[in-house]
């Protein structure tokens, strides 16, 4: 472990903080150190699609509660925009494939949220209902990417399903390209984690 990381933290894939259960997040409340700011933070169930819709419904209250209660505490930021609870359905823009959808975003579900330290800001991690677009010949299930590139379905605003994909791709305008690299082109693959420059 790094000589800067917090002890006692529920980590997962390399340095990441994960919070997927009750105990994670009784761990995470009971650290002495009360800014998680510096640290990467997921908050997420890694077998959301695998669940039952009773379950799942558990845990889209649970996340989204324990993403609050962190903001509450001070613990972590609050984001600048509010970020779509978990199970909400969204579109969500979908570019950096290779190729992208031709439409540019796809229809899913909010199944996480997570907190970039080294940017400092929020994500919205979406499962696709359908791939959208693919990688190097693997379909895209999912993406990572800024809340306002996330749409919730049925909520006030222009959905992406009633724009052109030029309208779409004017949404990147005035976001700093290190940022939007980092936060757009987080993309689930067949299951597995790729990472791509556009």
């Amino acid at each position: 472990m790094p000589k800067n990381q917090i002890a006692d933290l529920p980590r997962q894939r390399g340095d990441a903080v994960v919070i997927s259960t009750p105990e994670d997040l009784a761990r995470v409340l009971k650290c002495s150190i009360r800014d998680l700011s510096t640290e990467y933070v997921e908050i997420e169930h890694r077998n959301w699609a695998e669940e039952g819709t009773t379950e799942r419904r558990f845990i889209d209250r649970f996340l989204t509660s324990a993403r609050e209660q962190l903001c509450l505490e001070s613990r972590l930021p609050y984001p600048n925009q509010e970020l779509p609870p978990m199970g909400a359905r969204v579109e969500a823009v979908a570019v950096g494939g290779k190729p992208s959808p031709s439409c540019r975003y796809g229809v899913g579900t909010v199944t996480g949220h997570e907190w970039d330290s080294i940017f400092r800001f929020w994500r919205v991690h979406v499962t696709y209902d359908n791939p959208a677009g693919g990688w190097y010949g693997s379909p895209i299930l999912g993406t990572s990417t800024f809340p306002r590139l996330v749409h919730v379905i049925g909520a006030a605003g222009r959905p992406f399903s009633s724009m052109t994909p030029q309208e779409i791709e004017a949404h990147f305008d005035g976001v700093p390209s290190t940022s939007l690299c980092c936060a757009t082109n987080f993309l689930r693959v067949s299951g597995i984690s790729a990472h791509s420059e556009f």
